[in-house]
């Protein structure tokens, strides 16, 4: 199966995947006073179901990819940040749930890996941690051991059956199926977490008591160079006619992907077509086209549609938003921006 197919079956799954769940929403948003509760449930019904298959969707591309080989950013990460930053991420559902969190991290750990791929591992882990622990605390530590770096995630939840942990990275593995009702999911997180650890150079295992709770430990390796996987870098195609704007943004991505620049949405078009870009940046006020006909011309265009397209303007985004999703644009980014949001933004849709 190549890329192109995966692409192909998964926009053809998506964009009515799509439709269900907006009108869906509508309906319960539009008709709540006129439906009776059972109509609601079932509407309510539709919606979950309907999640649960874009997750899906989303978790077997994801696998795919990292087995078709990806292209790792490596930079100098600093680990105590990861950690601090995904744990305020999820403060909120720890408080809903009254969980304790309890972190221990070496300040001078860093590592020299794909920091978003390393932002995704813990992501899914302490996600996990939540969702299965319903009292008590998570316990987060990170420490230098045998040069590697160590990172281990312990919860009091459900726990793990022992004779579940050797197959729990396995893909549509459950510890239970009994379990599936209560607690959501598609099967491929941790499978998805083991590969990811597995391409910058660690490994993962549990240890787990029915009842008590489970530890996931993470050995990475410290400032080692991780072999990246032997594919020509990917292109980024700037459409902008401020020179400003694309002196930015190869300060930012240069270093991650070729950088094709033009001021011209024609020669964009054009460009776009023959380079085949893993994405294009697009500014709205171009001296030939506006930026919303560029995206309407690369969508219909059977060898640009696939191509996502992230709009990067300083226009009134607020006042053009129903002009910008209705052309068809993937994505949009307003200028000034956060500079970890743009480029977090960018390796998301170039990951697509």
């Amino acid at each position: 199966m190549n890329k192109e197919f995966l692409h192909s079956i998964s926009h053809e799954l998506k964009s009515p995947l799509n439709s269900i769940l907006t009108l869906s929403k509508v309906l319960l948003m539009q008709a709540d006073s006129r439906l009776t509760s059972e109509e609601k449930e079932y509407l309510q019904i539709v919606e979950r179901n309907g999640q649960k298959l874009l997750a899906l969707i989303n978790d077997l591309i994801e696998v795919f990819e990292i087995d078709s080989g990806i292209q790792l950013s490596v930079t100098d990460v600093a680990l105590a940040s990861v950690l601090h930053n995904v744990c305020e991420r999820y403060e909120g559902a720890m408080r809903k749930k009254g969980l304790q969190l309890h972190m221990h991290c070496d300040d001078d750990i860093v590592l020299k890996t794909d920091e978003a791929r390393l932002y995704q591992i813990f992501e899914n882990l302490i996600d996990n941690a939540i969702k299965f622990t319903e009292e008590g605390s998570i316990t987060i530590s990170a420490y230098k051991k045998e040069g590697k770096c160590v990172v281990t995630i312990a919860d009091t939840g459900i726990g793990i059956r022992s004779e579940y942990c050797d197959t729990l990275f396995t893909g549509f593995t459950k510890a239970s199926g009994s379990l599936s009702s209560k607690y959501p999911g598609t099967g491929l997180g941790l499978t998805i977490v083991s590969k990811l650890v597995a391409l910058l150079g660690g490994s993962i295992e549990v240890e787990s008591q029915l009842g008590k709770g489970s530890i996931f430990t993470v050995r990475l390796p410290l400032q080692k160079e991780i072999t990246m996987p032997q594919q020509q870098r990917k292109t980024i195609l700037v459409i902008d006619d401020d020179p400003d704007s694309i002196v930015v943004v190869k300060a930012l991505l240069s270093k991650l992907y070729y950088i094709v620049e033009t001021h011209s949405g024609q020669e964009g078009l054009a460009l776009a077509g023959d380079i085949q870009p893993a994405c294009i940046l697009l500014d709205l006020s171009l001296p030939d086209l506006h930026g919303l006909q560029v995206v309407k011309q690369l969508k219909d265009n059977p060898q640009t549609r696939h191509i996502p397209v992230i709009i990067v303007s300083a226009s009134s985004l607020k006042h053009e938003r129903g002009a910008i999703i209705a052309s068809g644009c993937d994505d949009f980014i307003q200028k000034p921006f956060a500079v970890e949001e743009f480029v977090l933004k960018v390796q998301k849709w170039v990951r697509q």
